[in-house]
């Protein structure tokens, strides 16, 4: 039984009907661990619960009298198979129950504040499913793939399992500028998204396979240019670090986007994937519910409501307005929703620049990967990684999501240490005096 945890509920048709704080048991005969190791109660206790069936019973507060008026009737009608619940906990493990739920012992509505509260019992109308999550390694879910252009086809392996988790693959040709390409398994091998203009490409010889090791590429140019030197970031979908969502667009504000993180989400990055000219749209925990970055362009943040419906993104909902960017009527998107874990493998902060050679930035942790982009003036979302090479005594390695520009190191940038970074230079990019600078930071090594 876990008591106290906050789930979402979302019917049959992706719509989140509201939130809930809960009971979780399951239906019949206790789960029998006496005089068994903590190894053998994990082990039975994981075996019976497939058998189960799940009951969730709680208070849950609507987002409308629609929606409670639609659960009300379910319930008084004993509509099966209505309402889809998954709980992700917030432990190591990671364990996701998923089940067909009906909606039984319904209350009257009371308020609570412009919505409204009742108690109510779902009951899953079989057993339960199970996914177990092991713990990860930062070395399971993102790399920094350094390769040649061969001009034909060749296999980039990481280790990490696109085929059955999915994620994004992101490709830069550091010696001739091309796109900076962007493919995601949502999208399928066919479509890819070129940060520095926003244009929908459908190449067949750009990313060519999504693999349980690593991915394919073919002989496109920005890919795999014969003799090149090319670096592709691989992000693998997992909770606490990324969750990847497609999603048709309604138009309407207040459109609630559940994602899996499971904790705090700290950077959303959105493209309209039906219309080359809309542009991409970047929203940072940081800079709360108003602001409004563009991850093909260098300007500063604008302030508006209708993109994020003025409302914070959180551990598991990213919430839109109408804007034509993030929910344009009809329109297809696709959401990348990156994690803030200051106690595991990713971070998304902001810092305030100083005009100086010494502006420290404390992490807690020793970085591979890190994207700064200034928030308060106009500068272009930088990208540094060690792979690459951050060098503490000499000119840092950068390429930019905003433009095509080749690789350069001609500059001193940063420096990195292991309880973060410093900035080493009073460059406007990444250092001016009082602005403030957003970034995108991952872990070099395991905690």
């Amino acid at each position: 039984m876990i008591n106290g945890t906050s789930i979402v509920i979302q019917n049959i048709n992706g719509e989140i009907v509201g939130q809930m704080e809960m009971t979780l048991s399951f239906v019949g005969a206790p789960i029998d661990i006496t005089n068994k190791s903590f190894d053998q109660w994990v082990e039975i206790f994981e075996s019976e619960l497939g058998i189960k069936q799940l009951q969730i019973s709680g208070s849950i507060v609507y987002n409308n009298d629609e929606q409670y008026r639609k659960v009300r009737h379910d319930a008084f009608n004993g509509n099966l198979d209505t309402y889809i619940i998954n709980y992700v906990s917030n432990s190591s493990i990671v364990e996701i129950f998923t089940a067909s739920m009906m909606p039984n012992g319904l209350s009257d509505a009371i308020p609570h504040g412009d919505k409204l509260t009742t108690s109510l019992t779902f009951l899953s109308s079989g057993p339960v499913q199970i996914t177990q999550i092991i713990p990860v390694k930062i070395g399971d879910i993102f790399n920094v793939d350094l390769y040649t252009g061969n001009g034909g086809n060749q296999d980039i392996i990481n280790g990490l399992d696109f085929e059955s988790q999915g994620g994004i693959v992101w490709v830069r040709d550091r010696v001739i500028g091309w796109n900076s390409m962007f493919s995601a398994t949502d999208l399928g091998v066919n479509k890819q998204l070129i940060t520095n203009t926003g244009v929908i490409t459908t190449f067949s010889n750009a990313v060519t396979g999504f693999n349980s090791d690593g991915y394919s590429i073919g002989n496109n140019n920005s890919s795999n240019f014969l003799g090149d030197d090319i670096v592709g970031w691989s992000f693998r979908r997992s909770p606490k670090f990324l969750d990847t969502i497609a999603y048709s667009g309604d138009g309407s504000s207040g459109r609630q986007i559940l994602h899996n993180l499971g904790i705090q989400a700290g950077l959303c990055i959105i493209k309209n994937t039906s219309d080359s000219s809309k542009e991409w749209a970047v929203q940072h925990v940081s800079r709360g519910s108003s602001a409004l970055l563009q991850l093909d362009n260098s300007s500063a943040e604008t302030v508006t409501t209708t993109a994020w419906d003025n409302t914070p993104m959180d551990s598991s909902i990213v919430t839109l307005g109408n804007l034509d960017i993030v929910n344009s009527l009809g329109d297809n998107y696709l959401m990348m929703v990156f994690a803030h874990d200051p106690n595991g493998f990713i971070q998304c902060g902001e810092y305030i620049g100083n005009d100086s050679t010494s502006n420290i930035v404390v992490l807690g942790w020793r970085l591979q990967y890190i994207m700064i982009k200034s928030a308060t003036i106009a500068g272009g979302w930088i990208i540094f990684d060690t792979a690459r090479g951050i060098d503490n005594s000499g000119n840092d390695a950068r390429l930019y999501a905003d433009s095509p520009a080749t690789e350069s190191s001609s500059t001193t940038y940063l420096s990195i240490n292991s309880t973060g970074f410093e900035l080493k230079s009073n460059n406007p990019e990444t250092n001016s005096l009082n602005e403030t600078y957003i970034y995108i930071a991952i872990i070099e090594e395991d905690l």
